[in-house]
């Protein structure tokens, strides 16, 4: 997690937040953040750096980015999206339907087919068939939360980019009371009485 400064000359800092591939695909941390909210656990001495104080309500957001969070092929996945057919016009149009990703698709205009964030959900692990994920995926134990999706056709290799994927504005902060009986709630509520821009509460869990 990093607290950096706007390059707009705007004074405004904004979270940037890395989401691990090997923990979460776009997909998954949309259904999850979907179902139980958007959240981040942040370290005491974050709270403490300078740039933590220089946040605004409303104004700073919290940024997520991904490994995972651009197709840098996206041409090559549109082309396995086919009918049946071989012309352009059997081409599938954008799921969006964001007129000029189509029309670069099925190649009416001279650009490149553009990356969708749709393409995320259409390359997934598992079927090619759109099916309904969920987790946990052991179907005996209770479902928290699902998406839809399909995995990626098998010769299709994708090319990823870093990239950010969603923005929120930052709201509160929450800090969890400790029903262990050390008390560490107190520490770190006196670190924001002193250090935070953001509103902040305690609360139960």
């Amino acid at each position: 997690m990093n607290i950096l400064e706007r390059p707009d000359g705007s004074g405004i800092f904004d979270i940037w937040d890395i989401v691990g591939v090997d923990n979460y695909s776009v997909p998954e941390f949309y259904a999850e953040g979907a179902h139980h909210g958007f959240s981040r656990l942040i370290p005491k001495q974050d709270m403490q750096n300078e740039n933590f104080s220089k946040l605004k309500p409303g104004l700073s957001l919290h940024i997520y980015l991904s490994a995972h969070g651009h197709l840098d092929n996206p041409t090559d996945l549109w082309l396995r999206e086919k009918v049946e057919g071989t012309g352009p016009d059997n081409l599938k149009s954008c799921p969006q339907g964001i007129g000029g990703h189509t029309l670069a698709i099925k190649g009416a205009i001279a650009e490149p087919a553009p990356m969708c964030v749709s393409l995320l959900w259409a390359c997934l692990k598992g079927s090619k068939e759109w099916h309904r994920y969920r987790f946990p995926e052991d179907e005996k134990e209770q479902i928290s939360f699902s998406w839809w999706g399909r995995g990626k056709p098998k010769d299709f290799k994708p090319k990823w980019k870093m990239a950010a994927f969603l923005a929120l504005p930052l709201q509160r902060v929450e800090v969890i009371k400790d029903h262990a009986g050390d008390e560490t709630h107190e520490k770190t509520m006196k670190i924001l009485e002193k250090n935070s821009p953001l509103p902040f509460e305690l609360v139960e869990e």
